[in-house]
This record gives C-alpha cells, structure tokens and sequence, in this order.
C-alpha cells in the first residue's frame, strides 16, 4: 500500500470530519430545543462515519481543484493541494535561510515522495500507542470492575429489573453490585454486564438500572469504540480529542432522554437527584468504552435542564436536519476527480532511434505510410486499404481507404512526418463532452510520447509538452497535446488514452 493511499484518507477525512465536527458543535449549541438530546448525539455518528471510513466519490468540482502543476495521479485533490502549499511554504523559507539547509532538503524530499513513507510510520506508530493507552484503560477498568464484583441481584431487584428490560424493550444482562465503585456503569463490550455502587440506596436503583438499559439498548459501548479509533487515528487533529469528549456528553443526554420519557414529573426529580448524587461521585472513566454517568457541575446543571424540559424536538426540524445532513455527508466523500488525470499502461518497448529516409517515389511513401498506420502507436492492419501517393508542392500526400475509413499522411521529401489525420478510426464518434484541462501530463503519457517520437519522428525537437484538452465521449478519452520550443508551437498531436492506446492525429511543421 503506497503512503499516498494513507495520505490521501487521512487528509480528506481529517479536513471533512473536522467541517462536520464543527456543524455538530453548532447543531448542540443552537438547537437542542428545536431537535432534543437524541438527534444531536446521532449527529456525531456523521463525523464518525467521515473520520473512519476511507471512501472517496467522484466530484466534478474537484476537477479544477487538483494543483496545475501536479502529474501524481496517486494524490487525489484535496490532498494535492495540501502537499502542494506545503511544498511552497517550504520553498519561502527555505530561500530566507543561508546554503542547502534542512529545510530545503525536507522539501525535496517531499517533492519526491521519500519522506512519506516516514510520515506514515510516525502517525502509524503514534495511533498505534494512543490505541493501546486507550484499550488498556478501558481493560484495566473493566477488569478492576469484574473482580470488585460481590453479589447479583436480590430476587425483588432482578423482578424490577426484568420489569425495566421490558418496559424498554431490551435484552437483559448481567447486574453486579460492585465494591468501590464511584457510580453506576456498563462495563465490558463482548460479555457487558451493568455495576452498581455497593452503597446505593433502594430509591435510586430502578432509575440508576433504566439508565444503563438506556445506554445498553443505544449500544453506546461500541459507539465509544468508534470515539477511541477516531482519537487513535486522528490523534494530531484537535477537534477529534473535542469532538469525543462532547459526543461523551451528548450521550449521557441522549441516554437521559430515553430514560425521562417514560417518567412522570416526580420520578424526573428523582432521578435528577440519581445525577446529581452520581456526579458527586466523580467516576473517572468517561471517555473509554465503559459507560459511566457522571459529569461537572456545569453539564450537571444542563443535563437537570433537560430533564426538567424533556424536549421532544419538533418532526419538520428533525426531519430537514435529517436530509441536510444525510447531504452533508454524501458531499463529505465526493474528494475524487470525475475523469481522473490520464495514464497510460503498456507503453510500446523502443530500442532504435528512427531516422528519416528521402522519399523518391510513390512506392515509398506507401510503404512509409504502411510503417506509421500498422506500427504499435497507430496498431492498425493496412492489408484491407486501398493506398495511393503522389507528390504535391514537394509534399507526399497518401491516402488509404478501406470503403468505410479514410486515413491520411503527409511527409515531406526527405521521409519527415508532417500530418496525420485518423480521426476516421473512431467510426464518426463526435466530441461533444468537454472535459477540464490539466496542462501537465502524467509520467505515463510523457514516456508514451517519447516512445512515440523516437521511433516514429525522427529529427523532431521539442522542449515542453502541454495538454491543451481532454475529451471524452461514449467512453472514449482523448488527449490533444502541443510540443513548444522556443516559445512556439512545433507539433501537436492527439492520442487516444481509452479503451485502448493510440495516436489518432499529428500535425508537425515541413523541413
């Protein structure tokens, strides 16, 4: 796997994850009482699915997006772009220091690609210890959970919890009272299990067990699995380490929410006071996989809000936040070009040098023309044409038709190229779909035109080539290139990239 494919994910998630971490922040802060708890928790899922998943859609927009100068058809645009400003800042500062310094150095090794490979084992090596300290304190709590276990329910504990189970509509699990426990949690992923404080009073234990079914039947844990590889693989990212830490909160909500609204106006009060006493207790492991239930003053004060508020959030507000955000989404992925940047596999294996032999009569330029049309960069059987020659102007004009397709060529005297025109190969396909134009070609297509011109073009000199359009019809790509030299054009060409290979056009200057 090239470094590039790591780089490209880690950048276009890392820039669209943080846009939508921030609409999250935005979303929470403005209008919980328009949407309620539930809704803001699950727009965190949003983030979570742009910072995991490494998909990439097409976008015509990012066609312009990708930097001018770029021939890495491995670097999608955005992330291009970035290595690009990069590469330029390097360059500005670089020239303000004296000699061949480190930081040129680093910049040329960026150009060149070699220090990716060390950049990629750097944030490899960092998200994996940032995944171990995370795994091993949520272990390590667990751990100190299930052996600090001293007894299970009491037969008219378990008949309320199953009476909870159903009234929430859960499965049940395992409840332990837990010795030295600072407040009620669910421990564990693959065998979960709900501890409670050994000292917890009788009035509070219906609604500390329908809290933690609430968090058992959203499957928090595993969302906090989600929040940990987020941390882990984007650990340089700020607004990750943020985002988790809220989404935390936004949970014990959410989980509010679930728990209140099947509550009456006294039960509320009770289990605000279940909160507040749990948040007293200050349990320590909030932001690993085990789901604790408790918080600062200040997210104490809210959550007791809204409780007190029970927003339902409005159906039409929920409903148009659903679909914009579902856009959102889909939009957070479109990073890849619609046509992206041509390349050319197969390039025709050249071992001579052609030279340019003088034409002296219509048999050689037949025969001229029959070595160009069936050689491996044209690759089309001249045995069914119909071939004629003649001089014109000092030019040798040949003309090959087979009933159907006309091909023509023209060569100067002494046995040049100077026009060919195969157009008629593509059976009248017309070009209407008029794609962006990238003016670097990608190393694939340079080596491919330089095959092309020494074994095919012998004398021809040229100091810069340039793509001037890319088309592409019916699933047939062009490219329509120009040679420079000296500030002036000395060929151009046109070279058909897909399905297959091959120079469709020439138009070269006389001797």
């Amino acid at each position: 796997m090239r470094s590039m494919t790591v780089y490209n994910y880690l950048l276009e998630a890392g820039v669209f994850g943080s846009v939508l971490i921030l609409l999250a922040v935005a979303l929470r802060m403005t209008l919980r009482r328009q949407l309620g708890s539930r809704v803001i928790y699950a727009a965190w899922v949003l983030a979570a699915l742009r910072l995991l998943l490494p998909l990439s859609i097409p976008n015509p927009f990012m066609d312009e997006f990708r930097p001018g100068l770029s021939v890495d058809v491995a670097a999608r645009p955005v992330a291009d772009q970035f290595r690009q400003r990069l590469i330029d800042a390097g360059e500005r500062v670089a020239a303000l220091l004296p000699g061949e310094n480190m930081m040129s150095k680093l910049t040329q090794s960026t150009m060149s690609g070699s220090s990716g490979r060390w950049f990629l084992l750097a944030w490899a090596a960092v998200a994996v210890l940032i995944a171990a300290w995370l795994l091993c304190r949520s272990e390590a709590f667990t751990r100190r959970a299930r052996r600090n276990r001293v007894r299970m329910l009491d037969k008219e504990e378990q008949r309320i919890y199953e009476e909870l189970c159903r009234r929430y509509r859960v499965r049940a699990i395992p409840v332990y009272y837990v010795d030295r426990l600072p407040a009620s949690c669910l421990a564990g992923i693959f065998r979960p299990f709900i501890g409670i404080p050994m000292d917890t009073s009788p009035a509070h234990l219906r609604l500390m067990l329908a809290h933690q079914l609430c968090h058992w039947k959203a499957r928090d844990p595993w969302w906090g699995v989600a929040r940990c590889l987020c941390c882990a693989v984007h650990w340089f990212n700020p607004l990750v380490w943020m985002a988790a830490w809220l989404s935390y909160r936004d949970s014990e909500m959410a989980c509010d929410d679930r728990v209140t609204a099947r509550l009456d106006t006294l039960e509320k009060l009770q289990y605000i006071d279940v909160i507040v006493s749990s948040g007293e207790r200050e349990c320590a492991e909030n932001m690993t996989v085990s789901v604790g239930a408790s918080f600062t003053d200040q997210h104490l004060r809210q959550r007791a809000t809204a409780v007190i508020r029970q927003v339902k959030g409005s159906r039409w507000a929920i409903a148009l936040c659903s679909l914009l955000a579902a856009a959102v989404l889909v939009l957070s992925f479109a990073t890849s070009e619609s046509q992206p940047l041509a390349t050319i596999e197969g390039i025709p294996s050249v071992e001579w040098a052609a030279a340019a032999v003088p034409i002296r009569s219509d048999m050689e330029a037949i025969g001229a023309a029959r070595r160009f049309v069936e050689s491996p960069f044209v690759g089309e059987d001249t045995s069914a044409y119909a071939i004629s020659a003649q001089n014109a102007g000092g030019q040798w004009q040949v003309n090959m038709y087979d009933g159907a397709r006309g091909i023509g060529l023209c060569f100067s005297q002494g046995g040049q190229m100077i026009d060919f025109n195969g157009s008629s190969l593509l059976d009248g396909l017309v070009f209407t779909d008029s794609t962006y134009t990238h003016p670097r070609l990608t190393v694939s297509v340079e080596k491919y035109v330089e095959a092309f011109v020494q074994s095919q073009l012998p004398g021809l000199e040229y100091e810069s080539l340039h793509a001037v359009g890319d088309i592409t019809a019916e699933g047939v790509r062009l490219l329509q290139c120009e040679m420079r030299a000296g500030g002036s054009v000395t060929a151009a060409f046109t070279v058909q990239v897909e399905p297959v290979v091959r120079v469709l056009s020439y138009r070269g200057t006389a001797e």
